[in-house]
């Protein structure tokens, strides 16, 4: 079941072999004689003068020799090695563990390191017709070579033997063939040519406590090679054989470790285990090139490539469409269509009336809503459910680089299904599509195009947005246009960089967490309590209505917390109803903070607010107090940021036996903005007299009584007290003291997303939940640090809705350390 090669005829062995000639008796001398010089040495020509090559050299026949072909060792021969002191991860599986035969303690292996491990057994021998020992491996085909470090041998033993070994089964009696050391014999390179055959030996008298071994497998064909850590050069060892018993097909490799005694452990340390094979071969599979340490596969096509030569266009995502859903879709050259059906994953169809543009230029543009360069190679188009003659028949496919840049063709053409029979029709709208990079969904009609080889696009360009334009129909005249689904399979370049970020802090699921004011624009909500349901991490609803109508909708938000913050997305959670209230444009905008400092002319004191909620002016102004910020909205009402949702109240100031003006709960959230009791807090300033007078009140004005040293109401007079001006942005109205960061269209979503009232969200700065709907978007240029953000939503999924809904929004991002960041007054 073996060839020996290179085997020396019988005729020509000496009659007596030299003391360090490997032994080749039935068990080896336990004292190796160290006497004379050996009779005989592999030539030089013999020993290849590179790392050994993994192709086949040597083609095996089915007829043995009559004597092994041993390479004697030491070898004067040199044979160069690459640097091994290093390695990259091994295998991309994990090693197997086993005790093999009959063994009296259990033995163990484990990683001690990173690519270094231990592995201990014990173990009567690796000896005669069957073996006991431990045996760290895995599973693998084909040709190979398996090289490691032995780094020590712990073992009371001379005989305890540890190494590589190939194995054609776990069996005790299984044939194999290794490469050993012994901790009082030196080298000791073992085999079992057939199943319950007796082992045979090649020994050297050799001890090192570093040293490499190597085994090379080509075709049926295995070689052995070891050097001393501190030597430049391999050395052939032992029988080069051609064992059938050990099928390329399969068999095990690994590290085997015993003890000589069941009573006695062996521990052998190895690192830089390497698994190395020919990685361009075609017929490798998608295992043994995950095995190869040297091989790495293309995740596109799956080729097996040697490290470091995977091609560009091997590292991008393949996907059944660079376009997925959540793109935004603008269509052109129909007069009304269903937004985004066409990209939804689903059969719902598209439908485009042309009534009144028939020979205008038909179709749509995307931009995906993943931000990342892609490269189409291809686009499926799925039938509707009625109407074949409205099917597009041609196309223009165009892409480019940048919204601004021009459009570059892709392809044109006829699609393959204007020709021949009608393409049946996909019935049922709403059913999910499931196809891949390399299939359509083949349950369902449809036809395709391809612009190159899906296994090598390298001629391809990538682009960020596509542009279909339909230049035919099925029925030339007909008024409508519709399809089920389009795909454009393709390759995802990498994610764009998240900005860096030079500030100390923490990313956080959103920099709105705590407790925050939150302010209505454009439009009138059920109150600051119902407010908070944008924010309090759950799905309960938010919702607005518009006033006025010629207003944009949507928030101010002022967390509590004071910290400046970089915004890197938006994320909005669904609604449990009424998709037609869910926004699909967003504009967003920062500003330190809001309000000012507010100073009286006589004594030019701060305004502050105690912790009885009064107003006692202040010498030591602090423009980054929260409890020095107050700011008068579009209702009138003076508010403070360090405590949303309080109002300064005239009536406590109208004698001195309140001790003055005191902030409660505004009305106007209590009761809503045209309640008559929010008329209480409402006050008008006077800039030519630098006055704020109380709407409640007339003729009375917010007075400094300078000798209580607190604020309070008084009849309006020209004194300095009653003077006030202001470091920062009073009157919270102004638009100019914000900051546009982003704006743009929210990923689409389906109008079927709905998210139940009342349940926990669940987010981290990289992801929203999972398990709820939602849209993001992310800020890949944004570094500046805000306190506050607007955020507008200028338009809604029905135009005509005079609701604006969602269920949560988030704005992940980077919560700066106190301190972190020092803004600039205004």
């Amino acid at each position: 079941d073996f060839i020996v090669l290179r085997a020396i005829p019988q005729s020509e062995s000496p009659s007596i072999m030299p003391s360090m000639q490997p032994s080749t008796s039935s068990h080896p001398s336990m004292s190796p004689s160290m006497s004379a010089v050996p009779s005989r040495v592999i030539k030089p020509s013999a020993i290849p003068s590179f790392e050994p090559s993994l192709s086949k050299t040597t083609e095996p026949t089915d007829e043995p020799t009559l004597a092994p072909s041993i390479t004697m060792a030491p070898s004067n021969s040199q044979v160069p090695t690459p640097d091994l002191t290093t390695t990259d991860h091994v295998f991309e599986q994990e090693f197997l563990s086993k005790d093999i035969g009959d063994v009296g303690v259990s033995g163990e292996s484990y990683e001690t390191a990173s690519e270094i491990y231990m592995v201990q057994g014990n173990g009567g021998d690796i000896w005669e017709s069957s073996d006991a020992f431990h045996y760290m491996y895995l599973e693998t085909s084909g040709d190979i070579s398996l090289t490691a470090l032995v780094e020590g041998f712990d073992a009371s033993q001379p005989w305890a033997k540890g190494g590589i070994m190939f194995r054609d089964s776990l069996s005790e009696s299984s044939s194999h063939y290794s490469m050993l050391l012994t901790p009082g014999n030196g080298l000791a390179q073992h085999y079992r040519t057939c199943q319950g055959c007796s082992t045979v030996h090649h020994g050297h008298y050799f001890y090192d406590s570093s040293v490499w071994f190597r085994i090379v497998k080509e075709g049926n064909v295995l070689r052995s090679f070891y050097k001393p850590s501190h030597i430049p050069y391999w050395t052939p060892f032992g029988a080069v054989l051609s064992m059938n018993s050990i099928s390329s097909n399969g068999y095990y490799v690994g590290i085997a470790v015993n003890g000589h005694k069941n009573s006695q452990v062996g521990s052998l340390e190895v690192s830089n285990i390497q698994l190395s094979r020919t990685c361009s071969s075609e017929a490798i599979t998608q295992l043994q090139c995950d095995q190869a340490s040297n091989c790495e596969s293309g995740q596109v096509s799956g080729n097996c490539y040697n490290k470091g030569e995977v091609p560009t266009w091997e590292a991008t995502e393949p996907v059944s469409s660079v376009v997925a859903v959540g793109s935004t879709v603008t269509s052109f050259g129909c007069e009304n269509t269903s937004s985004n059906n066409e990209i939804d994953g689903t059969t719902n169809k598209m439908f485009c009336d042309r009534t009144n543009l028939l020979g205008e230029p038909t179709g749509l543009v995307i931009t995906p809503s993943h931000h990342r360069m892609s490269t189409a190679l291809g686009l499926r188009v799925y039938a509707s459910d009625t109407c074949p003659g409205c099917d597009p028949v041609s196309y223009i496919f165009e892409g480019r680089t940048i919204p601004t840049s021009d459009w570059v063709q892709i392809s044109q053409g006829d699609l393959p299904w204007k020709t021949g029979s009608t393409p049946s029709r996909n019935s049922v709208e709403g059913l999910a599509i499931s196809s891949s990079y390399t299939s359509a969904d083949d349950s369902f009609a449809f036809t395709e195009v391809s612009f190159g080889d899906p296994s090598d696009p390298s001629d391809l360009s990538e682009y960020y947005q596509y542009k279909v334009t339909w230049t035919a129909t099925r029925h030339p005249t007909q008024l409508a246009l519709q399809v089920g689904e389009i795909e454009i399979p393709g390759l995802l370049g990498e994610q764009p960089a998240m900005p860096t970020l030079e500030f100390a802090g923490d990313y956080v699921a959103s920099v709105t967490q705590g407790n925050s004011e939150i302010k209505i624009v454009g439009g009138h909500s059920s109150g600051a309590s119902s407010d908070q349901y944008a924010l309090d991490s759950n799905t309960n609803k938010f919702l607005m209505n518009f006033e006025p109508l010629n207003d944009v909708p949507g928030m101010e938000i002022s967390p509590s917390h004071g910290r400046m913050s970089v915004v890197t997305g938006l994320r909005l959670y669904t609604a449990n109803n009424n998709p037609n209230a869910d926004p699909v444009k967003y504009r967003i905008k920062g500003r330190n903070m809001g309000g000012a400092n507010v100073k009286d002319r006589r004594e030019n004191l701060c305004w502050w607010l105690n912790d009885s909620m009064r107003i006692n002016p202040t010498a030591d102004c602090d423009s980054l107090s929260q409890r020095q910020k107050f700011y008068i909205n579009d209702l009138g009402e003076i508010r403070v940021k360090s405590h949303p949702g309080l109002c300064l109240d005239p009536r406590y100031g109208m004698g001195t036996g309140y001790g003055g003006n005191v902030m409660i709960t505004c009305f106007s959230d209590l009761y809503g903005s045209n309640h008559e009791d929010a008329r209480i807090h409402k006050f008008t300033f006077d800039p030519s007299t630098e006055q704020l007078q109380s709407v409640l009140y007339s003729g009375y004005c917010i007075d400094y009584e300078f000798n209580l040293g607190y604020v309070w109401m008084h009849g309006c007079h020209d004194g300095q007290n009653q003077q006030f001006y202001f470091t920062g942005n009073f009157d919270d109205t102004i638009e100019n003291s914000w900051t546009l960061i982003k704006q743009g269209d929210l990923p689409w979503i389906s109008e079927f997303d709905r998210n139940p009232l009342g349940v926990a969200v669940s987010s981290t700065y990289e992801n929203g939940d999972e398990n709820l709907y939602h849209m993001e978007v992310k800020f890949y240029d944004n570094t500046m640090p805000y306190q506050e953000y607007q955020i507008r939503f200028p338009e809604l999924r029905n135009p005509d809705s005079l609701q604006l809904q969602f269920s949560e929004i988030e704005l992940p991002g980077l919560l700066l350390d106190e301190g972190e960041y020092v803004p600039t007054e205004a």
